[in-house]
């Protein structure tokens, strides 16, 4: 018996031993990553003459700046933090880039971005912007995604890596119905709703989608790829139409640089480290001296919203995510609708106005979570003088299961990924 309790107890030492150790490796790693990524946020390269830009089109852009999930993995392979970019930085960096005479021109590096189409759109608008200043766009990809090509396209020159290409597809849609396993397992949904273009619970109680939500799916798709190939044309001085003609007969994935390179839609195609001679050329500077200056710290030497002189203001109270009651994530109405008398009737500014984002998902979680079935919440927008956000003119659909709806271009659903969500509205 003594013996027993010995080797049970050396087993519990020893088991505290290494779960101690193991913490104590686990701190050093985080407190090292975290001490690494302090250290990055302090440093800040500095803004010589002759400066460029460089806007990394790459990773999540979100339309704010938000808190972000540690990845513990990540950190012991020694990546560090990967933290989203935000749309009001990067559109900060490059307002302030037009009229900072250190910086000559703007470099887009087309890594391949996520993001809403709003938010590219404004991206892409602050772009344009820029080009008023008779400062220099170029871009550069070893790929060119959708989403990235549409920020791209406005760019003076547009460079491709040779052994590239251009993913340019179209949208499309589709939705996962789960009627046929329900009725397997004996599970049957009770559904009141009024209207319609109520779609939302058609997962659950239909195997298929119906009439008006292919519809309304379908004039979606078709107006917004309208919006964002005339865009591209006009950008690229080509014909929509054209564009229209190289979709229907080529898969451009599978184009070669050359064919890319004739259709107009990029300018040259040379290899990564050809950019660096090229913009040296641009900005009349030999290769070693070239100064890139990344948004964070263009930010960083921007004034801009650190000073505030001027008493007409304006607050802008976002709202992301789906419409929910008491929920940490997403628009909290118990929490938003009470602050908004207060942050509309302040004497701090002269205006305010509400920057909805909706994400909209092919799985409610509840009816309450629709956008217009919470009395307090639909009552929102009829209390403030509401912006919507700035027209999104492109999105990739990214189907999921049966029931396509028609693409306006026939090689829109060739090339597309799938998705777990029918209704994830992003250009990418």
């Amino acid at each position: 018996m003594k013996k027993f309790f010995s080797n049970v107890l050396s087993s519990m030492v020893g088991t505290w031993i290494a779960m101690a150790l193991f913490a104590l490796i686990l701190i050093g790693v985080v407190a090292a990553a975290v001490a690494s990524f302090g250290g990055d946020k302090e440093a800040t390269a500095s803004l010589e003459k002759k400066s460029i830009l460089k806007i990394d089109l790459s990773g999540t852009i979100n339309e704010r700046e938000t808190s972000f999930d540690i990845d513990f993995i990540a950190l012991m392979q020694g990546k560090g933090f990967e933290e989203p970019q935000s749309l009001v930085t990067l559109t900060k960096a490059i307002n302030a880039a037009k009229t900072n005479e250190k910086i000559s021109a703007l470099y887009l590096d087309c890594k391949g971005a996520n993001a809403s189409p709003a938010t590219l759109k404004a991206l892409r608008n602050s772009v344009i912007d820029f080009k008023k200043s008779g400062k220099k766009v170029y871009a550069y990809g070893d790929f060119l995604y959708q989403g990235d090509y549409y920020v791209a396209s406005v760019a003076d020159s547009l460079f491709l890596n040779p052994m590239g290409y251009l993913d340019l597809h179209g949208m499309s849609a589709s939705a996962i119905y789960f009627k046929g396993l329900l009725d397997k397992l004996g599970i049957e949904f009770q559904i009141a709703k009024v209207g319609t273009f109520k779609s939302a619970v058609e997962p659950f109680t239909q195997t298929e989608m119906s009439a008006p939500a292919r519809a309304q799916l379908d004039t979606l798709g078709t107006n917004m790829w309208s919006v964002i190939k005339a865009d591209i044309a006009t950008a690229r001085k080509i014909k929509a139409s054209d564009i229209d003609s190289i979709m229907a007969s080529h898969i451009t994935q599978l184009s070669t640089p050359e064919q890319i390179v004739g259709w107009k839609l990029v300018d040259r195609c040379v290899v990564r480290r050809q950019m660096e001679g090229i913009l040296s050329r641009l900005v009349d500077v030999k290769e070693k001296d070239l100064n890139y200056i990344s948004a964070a710290d263009m930010d960083k030497h921007s004034k801009w919203g650190t000073q505030y002189d001027s008493k007409n203001q304006i607050a802008v109270l976002y709202a992301v995510g789906e419409i929910a009651e008491s929920e940490n994530a997403g628009i909290n109405c118990e929490k938003l609708v009470p602050s908004s008398p207060t942050t509309r009737e302040s004497k701090a500014w002269c205006s305010a106005s509400i920057r909805p984002e909706a994400q909209y998902s092919a799985q409610p979680k509840s009816l309450k979570h629709s956008p217009t079935s919470n009395p307090r919440a639909k009552n929102l927008p009829y209390r403030w003088a509401t912006t919507q956000p700035q027209a999104a003119t492109g999105f990739h659909v990214k189907p999921t299961a049966s029931s396509p709806v028609r693409s306006p271009s026939p090689a829109a659903s060739a090339s597309s990924a799938c998705s777990p969500t029918a209704r994830d509205f992003s250009i990418s």
